[in-house]
């Protein structure tokens, strides 16, 4: 597995992924799983960054 970092608003997210075949698996930190069919071309790395702006995203706007 392969750990990505984010800090929003002063708070550090961390998740894990992991490719299989072309799907890429991200492990959020609420335990959420988030799935990219990634087509051959689309870079794992900027895709899972993707789910944890967005999941970082929502929990800043929750008060998470």
């Amino acid at each position: 597995m392969t750990e990505i970092a984010l800090t929003e608003n002063g708070k550090e997210y961390r998740a894990e992924y992991e490719i299989f075949d072309d799907m890429l698996v991200v492990y959020l930190p609420d335990g959420d799983i988030r799935q990219t069919v990634l087509n051959g071309g689309i870079k794992p790395h900027i895709a899972a960054m993707t789910h944890l702006r967005s999941f970082a995203s929502t929990s800043t706007r929750a008060g998470v």
